[in-house]
């Protein structure tokens, strides 16, 4: 039996994923745990909401562990160091596979690195990029702090890790400036998507616009909004959604305030909190697939809405372009023009041939995210 740990955000309910790595630490789980001969132990990265060390799921080849998070301050779950270790050392792992660039990943890499464990590293998100990138929205010098200090962790780890996976070419690219010795095994591998994704959308299809994210200000639904403003007055009958977690009530109110400015209650819906079978279901019928994101490495809804052959409308920012292929399989724009937004919006709308064409192509581009092809490129760079 091959033993491979998975240490990352895990979700609580598997009908409720909240952000990319859930969803990739789960989807990854879920296929490792359907080759043959794999044993996965899944340890949650520490969290507030568990008051006592957990072990909730068991199964012949997979076991699930949450870690609590017992402090009011995050920062402070390095202290957990020590159970997280001791977790390794019962199991006696054939391959940690380690998520994220936190103060607790980097220093259980050290801890393996000395003690001759065989672990890979997947970089989610460049946090000095983002950090950066959110000091420009928000001249908060709170972001300059994290950028400074979450930065520095991220640069130690990456140039202290002999394997790193990537899930773009454009994080691959930020790696490799930033490190000081060229890494010794350092693939793209994208995040997977849910196999739920690879089916034909059902009944009648709408001509409603789905735009999927954390409530927050890197995905830029303020542009959205008045970019969608501008399609409605071409197209009356158009409806927008707007769907993600509230990760910041003051922005989710900001979002609401400028629906109300204007004049869009009955066109523009906020959904929060929604299943994985209502995300399903509002891309299914949707016409268009559409975010304009300041910040991503991959973006895996993205690869959602292809496989559901739903053509795209994005900004040209980050990992984006490296899956969006403009003009291929939806538009991109710069981040902040909202006039351009809008009208690559109208064109694909009006324009069936060309919303088919976007359409193939993303159904065919898609295959490439399936997670049983990802688990098997990853046990061979596990393997080797």
């Amino acid at each position: 039996m091959y033993k491979v740990i998975q240490y990352g955000v895990y979700p609580q309910s598997y009908d409720l994923i909240k952000g990319g790595m859930e969803a990739s630490v789960y989807g990854l789980t879920k296929a490792l745990t359907q080759q043959p001969n794999v044993h996965v132990k899944v340890i949650t990265y520490p969290d507030q909401q568990y008051l006592v060390f957990e072990r909730d799921y068991s199964t012949a080849n997979l076991e699930v562990v949450r870690l609590p998070n017992r402090y009011a301050y995050t920062v402070l779950s390095v202290l957990s160091v020590g159970t997280l270790i001791r977790e390794i050392r019962n199991y006696g792992p054939d391959m940690c596979h380690l998520h994220g660039t936190t103060l607790l990943v980097f220093l259980i890499s050290i801890y393996l690195r000395l003690s001759g464990c065989n672990y890979v590293v997947t970089v989610h998100g460049i946090a000095n990029v983002e950090y950066q990138k959110a000091y420009e929205r928000n001249r908060r010098k709170t972001f300059l702090v994290k950028q400074w200090l979450y930065g520095f962790i991220e640069w130690l780890l990456i140039n202290n890790t002999a394997k790193i996976v990537v899930d773009t070419d454009y994080v691959k690219e930020w790696v490799q400036r930033h490190r000081l010795l060229p890494c010794r095994q350092l693939m793209v591998v994208p995040q997977g998507i849910d196999e739920r994704y690879y089916q034909p959308s059902i009944g009648k299809q709408e001509q409603h616009l789905v735009s999927i994210g954390s409530i927050s200000e890197r995905k830029g639904f303020e542009y959205t909004i008045r970019a969608f403003g501008q399609v409605r007055t071409s197209l009356p009958g158009q409806h927008l959604y707007i769907i993600g977690f509230r990760n910041d009530e003051a922005y989710y109110q900001k979002l609401i305030r400028l629906i109300e400015t204007l004049a869009l209650q009955d066109c523009v819906h906020v959904i929060t909190d929604a299943s994985q079978d209502q995300l399903l279901a509002y891309l299914q019928q949707a016409a268009l697939f559409i975010l304009h994101s300041h910040e991503e490495s991959q973006g895996i809804v993205f690869c959602e809405a292809m496989a559901l052959g739903k053509p795209i409308v994005a900004t040209n920012v980050g990992g984006i372009p490296y899956v969006v292929n403009h003009g291929l399989n939806g538009f991109l724009t710069t981040y902040g023009d909202v006039d351009t937004f809008a009208r690559s919006i109208v064109q694909i709308l009006i324009d069936k041939p060309l919303h088919d064409y976007f359409s193939q192509n993303n159904l065919i581009q898609a295959e490439q995210y399936r997670w049983s092809h990802i688990a098997a490129i990853l046990i061979n760079l596990y393997k080797s």
